[in-house]
């Protein structure tokens, strides 16, 4: 991610946060339409405000859908690392920005994450199942 070049002049998406207790702020993230930069290379700008990011970022990427995953994830892991706890329209104590599962490990790294997530979603799901029956 690098610093601020322009500002971000085509939102494509927000999401507006809580921070929960004790400053209960107001914080948004905005993410930006992704743009060729050269031949081989693309950048998605995000910002989020009211928590300390004085500048605009930017993820890259091969192509505009990794430009903009990767803005999303650097939005996600801006967040994290805040310390803070967050709560929107979607759920408490959360972003909602969901994690990024890499894949350039290599195909075989992917597809065992992949394996390892349903399982533990199908475990959730029947565990859920048993206690609502």
């Amino acid at each position: 991610m690098k610093n601020m070049r322009s500002p971000i002049s085509n939102v494509i998406a927000t999401r507006n946060l809580r921070e929960i207790a004790p400053d209960e702020k107001t914080v948004l993230v905005r993410i930006g339409k992704p743009r060729k930069v050269s031949d081989a290379e693309w950048e998605c700008a995000f910002h989020i405000s009211n928590i300390g990011m004085n500048k605009i970022q930017f993820g890259h990427g091969m192509d505009g859908v990794q430009a903009l995953i990767q803005a999303i994830e650097g939005s996600r892991v801006f967040l994290e690392r805040s310390g803070k706890r967050f709560s929107w329209e979607g759920g408490e104590g959360e972003t909602g920005i969901p994690r990024y599962v890499p894949m350039f490990y290599g195909k075989d790294f992917t597809e065992h994450l992949h394996k390892v997530i349903d399982s533990e979603m199908e475990k959730f799901a029947r565990a859920a199942e048993r206690r609502h029956g």
